[in-house]
């Protein structure tokens, strides 16, 4: 019963896991454009589509989510491929819509600063993130503008993205918001829905080997409870025999007692006739 009950809670569990893991799954597939559309198919068409997102590819420091979605933007989308060549060679089969692919070769990466030095990810993540500063507020950010080169910017914990002369900030809820937080809690679901799915197994697994035990327990006790049936007659037999043995004893002892009586009485009649016979002689 106990099995049976955590057995029952672990697969609530599972179920709540996978439950959540899936709504998740399809609101980031969504916001990463995996849903539908001409880019969908013609990504199938090439044998594309079960390629991963460069969202799905990354692991940032945490609170610095909205400043690396701000910098990337629509990257975040783009397609991870094993190299570029092949994917030049089927451009021209696509007539409408967008879509970017990052190389998942290994390539040279120079030390991580700023930005970069927060995310982690493939290697193309040096040339989208060099030369974006990171700082935890606007006051820092202001501090350092002045003093920025061409090229180069800085960007808030928050997502206010400055450069020498440009300012960009985003407080609405665009198709790219949350996607890395939301990637970090699919990540921990699924590890968390796996723990689940095993641990159900497990308790299956002990549930159905306590099950076999049990059965294994109740004949024996079956065979156990005939013995006793059969020893609980026998007794019953010899508790009879017993009494009935006890019932002739008693007649005996009464008979014995009859016979001594008896044998007293003769006794001391033959006494008298032997003191009668002498008195006669």
């Amino acid at each position: 019963r106990d099995l049976g009950a955590s057995l029952d809670a672990a697969r609530r569990s599972a179920q709540q896991a996978q439950g959540r893991l899936v709504s998740l799954d399809a609101l980031q597939k969504a916001a990463l454009g995996q849903v539908q559309g001409r880019v969908v198919e013609w990504l199938a068409a090439q044998g594309l589509s079960g390629k991963p997102r460069l969202a799905e590819r990354l692991e940032v420091e945490a609170g610095w989510e909205r400043a690396a979605e701000t910098v990337l933007g629509d990257c975040l989308e783009a397609v991870c491929v094993d190299g570029l060549d092949a994917v030049t060679e089927v451009l021209g089969g696509l007539h409408a819509g967008r879509v970017g692919f990052v190389s998942l070769d290994a390539g040279p990466v120079g030390p991580a600063e700023g930005l970069a030095a927060k995310v982690r990810g493939p290697a193309a993540l040096s040339g989208l993130l060099s030369g974006v500063l990171a700082v935890d507020s606007l006051e820092q950010a202001l501090a350092v503008r002045g003093s920025l080169a061409a090229g180069r910017s800085v960007i808030t914990r928050d997502g206010i993205w400055i450069g020498a002369g440009w300012l960009r900030v985003s407080r609405d809820q665009d198709a790219h918001a949350g996607v890395l937080e939301r990637e970090r809690e699919l990540r921990t679901l699924r590890e968390g829905a796996a723990a689940a799915g095993r641990r159900v197994e497990e308790l299956e697994a002990a549930l159905a080997a306590a099950r076999d035990e049990l059965r294994v327990l109740e004949d024996r006790r079956d065979d156990e409870q005939r013995e006793a049936n059969a020893a609980h007659r026998d007794h019953v037999n010899a508790r009879a025999q017993l009494d009935s043995l006890r019932g002739r004893a008693q007649q005996s002892s009464q008979r014995i007692g009859q016979l001594a009586q008896a044998l007293a009485e003769a006794a001391s009649e033959i006494a008298a006739d032997e003191a009668e016979t002498r008195s006669a002689r």
